[in-house]
């Protein structure tokens, strides 16, 4: 920004009066507002997408319209049993004696992500104790706290009610008019700048559209260009194809992408009765080992970045005591779990080195007694490897991407040059806020909270405006 320091000089004699104050210099979005064919505009705002970030964008909306394409509305977190969000510095954390930061929490991100804080991250962890304030003044209430393997601080708050009631609770500040079963085929951009959106062929003009379909991740194409094979996944990839829309929209009208490979994984496998269920290799009970029968990977970073690498580059196998494992004879009965009575058995089946597996063994059951790193400097989860063992191969049971379409920090949607593409908005999972992925219906939601967040936060500048 240029400041103009302009020197104060007499004035002329019939300068004396006084004199109004010069007008204010027209912003961008107001010159842009004042060029329009006001006639041809039918809406101030258009929001593509009726999941929780799209519905908490309308709820900061005097007016506008909403288009989901579903019915209802609410997206995946509707089916869920009970929601979680990341949250930080909260009043419930400090009542279970943890005091938190929004610069503890920023350790915390780079160990998942693999990159610091971005400027828009920053200020999600620096307001997300006020998004707790929120919801529980929509009649919500959190029942539990709980930590993910790559933090000590508990930050996962466990919503007591439903995903149908989270979902409620959102929508129930929403004035303007939604239309659901309502499928937008395309962004019309024209000049730098959105126009309008396309709907049964016929263009839809407004002033701003916000981008709230969902996420990029869930695209095979994508997922098979980062290196992913199909089958590497143990639930069915994603839903229907506008869980990736804004993907291909970023590709069609050059609208930048970041970070598309910063992927947080869940490995394990899926086992299915009445619904998905997952074996994680971070359930306590579970190692990592490679091609030899050695342990290589610091299993408390399971959630990474670094882990999705790992199975990727590596012969990987996972090893769990068979009677910790959740529900081991449903896994087992599966396919999914091969269950050994020996180590020396589980090693001629698999061609590990017996010692090597030995000693793995050894180092996790030392630290199973007595705490502290493992004979290689790892830590690793407290759990004790009795016989019998069960191993299984890796896969992807869900994930938490980071990347999206490209904003700045006012949730402005940027271009392959860095330029904000006049009136265009991303929010939620389209704009990389921490979404779900892999999981369809049964996503991971643990980042809800940034979603909804991102959502009111655009949602009340545009209102504003």
């Amino acid at each position: 920004m240029t400041t103009l320091l302009l020197a104060c000089l007499p004035m002329p004699p019939h300068m004396d009066a006084p004199q109004a104050d010069a007008p204010e210099a027209e912003s961008a979005d107001e010159a842009w507002d004042r060029s329009l064919d006001t006639s041809d505009v039918v809406h101030d705002v258009i929001v593509i997408g009726g999941g929780p970030a799209g519905l908490a964008t309308a709820a900061e909306l005097d007016h506008g319209l909403l288009l989901e394409a579903e019915s209802p509305v609410g997206g995946r977190i509707k089916w869920a049993s009970g929601p979680e969000l990341m949250l930080v510095g909260t009043i419930e954390q400090v009542l279970h004696g943890y005091n938190d930061s929004p610069e503890a929490a920023a350790k915390n991100w780079a160990t998942v992500q693999g990159d610091a804080p971005s400027e828009l991250t920053w200020r999600f962890l620096e307001e997300s104790a006020e998004v707790r304030n929120r919801l529980l003044g929509l009649g919500l209430s959190f029942e539990r706290l709980s930590r993910t393997p790559t933090s000590v601080v508990p930050r996962q708050h466990h919503i007591a009610e439903s995903g149908w009631d989270f979902v409620a609770a959102i929508a129930s500040e929403i004035d303007i008019e939604i239309r659901t079963d309502t499928w937008v085929e395309d962004l019309v951009i024209e000049d730098g700048a959105v126009r309008g959106v396309m709907v049964d062929g016929e263009l839809i003009r407004a002033r701003r559209v916000v981008i709230a379909t969902g996420g990029v991740i869930s695209d095979p194409d994508l997922l098979d260009e980062l290196g992913y094979a199909p089958e590497q996944f143990s639930v069915e990839i994603g839903g229907d194809e506008f869980n990736w829309i804004a993907h291909d929209w970023a590709l069609d009208h050059d609208l930048a992408e970041s970070q598309l490979d910063a992927i947080g994984w869940h490995p394990g496998h899926a086992a299915y009765e009445d619904g998905p269920r997952r074996l994680e290799a971070n359930d306590g009970s579970a190692i990592w080992v490679d091609e030899h029968g050695e342990r290589f990977f610091n299993e408390v970073r399971s959630t990474s970045v670094e882990a999705g690498g790992a199975i990727l580059r590596r012969d990987v196998t996972g090893i769990v005591s068979c009677e910790e494992t959740l529900e081991p004879m449903l896994f087992k009965d599966a396919g999914y779990l091969e269950q050994f009575e020996t180590v020396d058995d589980l090693a001629e089946a698999h061609d590990f080195d017996a010692e090597s597996l030995r000693q793995s063994l050894a180092d996790v059951r030392d630290h199973h007694h007595n705490g502290g790193m493992d004979s290689t400097g790892r830590s690793i989860w407290p759990s004790e490897m009795m016989l019998p063992l069960c191993t299984f191969e890796p896969g992807f049971t869900a994930s938490k991407a980071y990347g999206g379409i490209d904003v700045d920090d006012q949730g402005r949607v940027l271009d392959v040059t860095g330029t904000p593409v006049q009136g265009l908005y991303a929010v939620g999972e389209a704009a990389g806020m921490g979404q779900p992925g892999l999981g369809g219906w049964y996503g991971f939601d643990g980042s809800m909270s940034a979603v909804v967040w991102s959502g009111w936060r655009v949602g009340a500048d545009l209102a504003a405006r």
